[in-house]
This record gives structure tokens, C-alpha cells and sequence, in this order.
């Protein structure tokens, strides 16, 4: 059917903190996915196809935490 049998998921996640007072943390993280299976389009849900059929995921996070 031109569809691959096998998708592939991959991910990784990289995050750091820093106390910058005993009661005051700050932290920042980013997260990158990637999907992607032979002959199957993810955006639209279709098979038999060359595009598509890798998809990207990115994400940014930052914050503070603060304990009293």
C-alpha cells in the first residue's frame, strides 16, 4: 500500500536550573520531537505520499520558582 510499517519517534529534552537566592530559583528548558514514517502524510492524515511525512516539534520553557 506505499505506506511504511515502521514510524519513528525520536526526542530529546535539555533543561538547567540556578538558585540565585536560598529562596529563588530560576529554570529554562527545551524540548525538539521528530516523527516522521515512509509514504504517510501526518498533516493531513493521507497515504501514498512524499510529503508530509516527517514532522518537528520545538518548545521553550523558562520560569521561576520561589519558596517563602
Amino acid at each position: 500500500n506505499g505506506v511504511g510499517r515502521t514510524e519513528q519517534d525520536n526526542g530529546v529534552a535539555v533543561g538547567a536550573n540556578y538558585a540565585v537566592t536560598p529562596n529563588l530559583g530560576l529554570f529554562v528548558t527545551y524540548l525538539y520531537g521528530q516523527r516522521k514514517q515512509y509514504g504517510f502524510d501526518f498533516a493531513n492524515s493521507k497515504t501514498n505520499t512524499t510529503v508530509g511525512n516527517r514532522m518537528h516539534s520545538q518548545a521553550i520553557g523558562a520560569g521561576a520558582a520561589l519558596k517563602w
